[in-house]
């Protein structure tokens, strides 16, 4: 591979024409090289010869053309300048010179070629962004500057992964896309770098390192205290937005389960869900209760106690030798209702179950 060359042409008597060029300079944008180029006189027993017709070509181009009959004297320049090859049509330079030098024969007759240095053209990377991110993957947006031919990733200076490892999608003119990893962590921070390979040259071209952290699970924040047939109420964390479900359990047995959404869930009960937690009491008047979140196939519990306050504890029934919460009823208007009891305890009035 050259960036500059010389050759001698056929001649007489030591008489030869000399070709050289070099590089002036490249442009990666264009993929073009510009050159100097010299055609010289050179050598001979005599200082003077007639040359007839002479002509030098650089890739199929004239650059000098000499009369049927002139004279030339040792170091003459017959040509000189400047000139652009654009090497996405070709890769090399091929010199070709013809005439005579004395006779009107073509004794000067020479062809030459070199294979030009490849002009190392790099994309630049003008986007490269989060676009979207959930627990355990995240998808990235990128667009180059020119048409690329891979594009890979590395996560915390590891070893680069193919971007179309999961999911990837390159626009038709291979200058933008997006593609997902997966497999990340919950709430964790992760370092990010790509790198676009040009379509033409086979470069490489590395981003900028970039941070992101992917979304934490959903989350019970506070699960309050409450009296046995009071509500209570969750607060629940939800960064990815997910579509979460409640269980709420004492030990090993489910009271209830629901669909709960982000920030505060009221929790009400239902008589026999009252029923399934009476039961547990025991004798304590206090239970320890689970509350368990579950959404994108994680989960997250909180604990908090609920208590029997006042006399609730006091009417029961057994039915086939099994205790059973008692329930009182009354009859209003034709229509039979729950009745509730109260008590006087302290001075102060209770309800009772």
């Amino acid at each position: 591979m050259a960036t500059s060359g010389s050759v001698d042409s056929g001649g007489y008597q030591g008489r030869v024409l000399r070709f050289e060029w070099g590089t002036n300079s490249i442009s990666a944008e264009r993929n073009v090289r510009n050159i100097w180029y010299k055609v010289t006189a050179v050598g001979g027993s005599s200082s003077r010869y007639y040359h007839h017709n002479e002509t030098v070509e650089i890739n199929g181009q004239n650059v000098y053309s000499g009369d049927d009959s002139h004279s030339v004297t040792t170091g003459d320049v017959l040509a000189s300048g400047n000139l652009d090859i654009n090497q996405s049509n070709t890769t090399s330079l091929t010199v070709k010179m013809h005439g005579g030098i004395y006779v009107r024969s073509d004794n000067i007759d020479k062809e030459q070629s070199w294979a030009l240095d490849t002009i190392p053209r790099y994309l630049s990377i003008t986007e490269f962004k989060v676009n979207s991110k959930g627990l355990n993957e995240v998808e990235i947006y990128w667009k180059v500057s020119d048409p690329r031919s891979s594009t890979h990733y590395s996560l915390n200076g590891g070893d680069w992964i193919g971007s179309a490892t999961y999911s990837e999608n390159v626009a038709s003119d291979g200058k933008s896309g997006i593609f997902k990893i997966k497999n990340l962590q919950p709430n964790k921070t992760y370092k990010l770098k790509i790198k676009c390979t040009r379509s033409d040259s086979g470069l490489s071209t590395e981003s900028n390192e970039i941070s992101f952290t992917t979304y934490d699970i959903a989350r019970i924040s506070t699960a309050s205290n409450f009296k046995h047939g009071d509500g209570t109420s969750i607060q629940i964390t939800n960064p990815a937005a997910l579509t979460l479900s409640l269980e709420m359990k004492i030990g090993s047995n489910s009271i209830l389960t629901k669909t709960v959404v982000t920030g505060t869930n009221s929790i009400s009960f239902s008589d026999n869900e009252l029923d399934k937690i009476y039961k547990l009491y025991g004798n304590s008047n206090s239970l320890t209760v689970t509350f368990i979140v579950s959404g994108g196939g994680y989960t997250n519990s909180k604990t908090c106690t609920v208590t029997l306050a006042g006399n609730q504890k006091t009417s029961f029934l057994k039915v086939n030798n099994s205790i059973k919460r008692a329930k009182i009823f009354v009859c209003v208007n034709g229509q039979i209702k729950r009745a509730v009891a109260w008590i006087c305890q302290d001075g102060k009035i209770k309800r009772c179950g």
